[in-house]
């Protein structure tokens, strides 16, 4: 077998019952202008057609089934089969370009880079720069998505472990992010590019849950560092009382409009 000149990277694909949306996905997959890559899908038992769909439309990969016990639960799983120099996470609803893989590899190549992020598409509109002076206002407000745009070194995942499941309620990817920062990882965003950029959809435990409970969450895993950092001492006496009284206030006007509209109906 001829050895690769360029290094491997592992695309890990979380699946569960996702036949209305994984082709995109695929196809994305297959069309990517790097040659040197893994996909590994870590499904949880799919009763519907998606590892069927997985069979007809990806040419190189591999399936792990396991209890489905979570995205990140699986993301782990599929980093543990993982035998590329890279990590790559791609949700089976989201989307990346054909020179997404690439661009991201030479970026990091490049800059000697452990970590970096590909410029992407959401709800948020078209994110291209972190904006970490920000952490202090809150994870979210500092960093963009996760599936189809954040790529690390597989050392990185060595040095500070995998994604942290036994959290209650807090975003593994937020929890990851932030220790990245605090660790004084060197964090950054590839340059933009019209041929490499990612599409990230909305949905998991990030959009269920309500604003209130995200302010919350993240509160009760930084209270225990606000004496320590001057981060997390701003947002549990500062950022985190402000955007919990504007939680409540915005849910209150919701409420006095709903029962506006009921009245007059």
């Amino acid at each position: 077998m001829i050895k690769s000149s360029v290094p491997k990277v592992s695309i890990i694909i979380p699946t569960f019952n996702s036949e209305k949306t994984i082709k995109t996905t695929l196809f994305a997959i297959n069309s990517q202008s790097y040659e040197n890559i893994e996909n590994i899908i870590i499904d949880g038992f799919s009763t519907d057609n998606t590892i069927k769909i997985v069979e007809e439309n990806l040419d190189n990969y591999k399936v792990f089934q396991s209890e489905p016990k979570g995205i990140y639960d699986a993301i782990n799983q599929g980093i543990k089969q993982a035998k590329g120099e890279y990590i790559f996470i791609l949700n089976s609803d989201d989307f990346i370009s054909f020179n997404a893989i690439k661009h991201l590899i030479n970026s990091m190549t490049k800059n000697k880079l452990s970590v970096m992020w590909l410029p992407t598409y959401s709800n948020r509109g078209y994110s291209f720069k972190l904006n970490l002076n920000m952490i202090w206002f809150g994870v979210d407000q500092s960093f963009f998505a996760h599936s189809a745009s954040l790529m690390v070194k597989r050392e990185i995942h060595k040095k500070y472990g995998l994604y942290n499941t036994k959290i209650k309620n807090f975003e593994a990817d937020h929890f990851f992010f932030y220790t990245l920062f605090s660790k004084g990882e060197k964090l950054s965003v590839a340059k933009k590019s019209r041929s490499a950029y990612g599409v990230f959809t909305l949905g998991g435990i990030s959009e269920s849950m309500s604003y209130i409970s995200k302010m919350i969450n993240e509160y009760n895993y930084r209270k225990k560092n606000k004496f320590s950092n001057i981060y997390d001492f701003t947002y549990c006496f500062i950022s985190f009382p402000i955007r919990l009284i504007w939680g409540f206030l915005k849910f209150k006007l919701f409420l006095n409009m709903k029962r506006l509209f009921f009245k007059k109906n």
